[in-house]
């Protein structure tokens, strides 16, 4: 009867162990998978985040904006100075720049005899926009390209500050 109280008393522990034991692996199951998750959402988070930050890389903070814009006003000497300073920091293109004064456009180069008729100018203007047509459709798109597809248009050249236009 001892033995089969022990045996029984064993059984009982044994069941017990494997209650405990199934109860921590469900318990280590929910707390891993609350652990992924949370990861999982880090892992969003910081993309999240450095989304925001190369979002916010070109933005001014407005009390420097503000700063320059006053300044700007206040010494009309400067401005030209000032003006040429914002354009770089900001980033201005070069439409910007032709807007402000601060890019001339350049005339094409005469390409045409000085006594030529209006119509052999017709002519060499419709063969230039062919040329121009077929370099279009050749180049591929690039920043230096616009240049190379519009040859003998108007070309943008950088005007030094407080320099006058030529």
């Amino acid at each position: 009867e001892s033995a089969e109280a022990a045996a029984a008393a064993a059984e009982v522990q044994l069941a017990a162990a494997e209650a405990a034991r199934q109860q921590m692996e469900s318990q280590l199951v929910r707390l891993s998978e609350g652990f992924n998750r949370q990861v999982e959402e880090t892992v969003e988070l910081q993309a999240k985040l450095r989304r925001c930050q190369e979002g916010q890389a070109d933005l001014v903070d407005k009390s420097v904006a503000r700063s320059w814009i006053v300044n700007f006003v206040e010494h009309a000497e400067r401005r030209k100075e000032m003006l040429a300073l914002m354009a770089e920091w900001w980033g201005f293109t070069e439409e910007d720049l032709l807007r402000l004064g601060m890019l001339e456009e350049a005339a094409p180069p005469p390409d045409l005899a000085p006594d030529a008729s209006l119509s052999d100018a017709f002519v060499h203007f419709l063969d230039r926009e062919v040329l121009i047509a077929e370099a279009e459709e050749s180049m591929p798109s690039s920043p230096g390209a616009a240049a190379a597809r519009n040859p003998g248009r108007a070309v943008a050249t950088r005007r030094t500050p407080g320099a006058s236009p030529s």
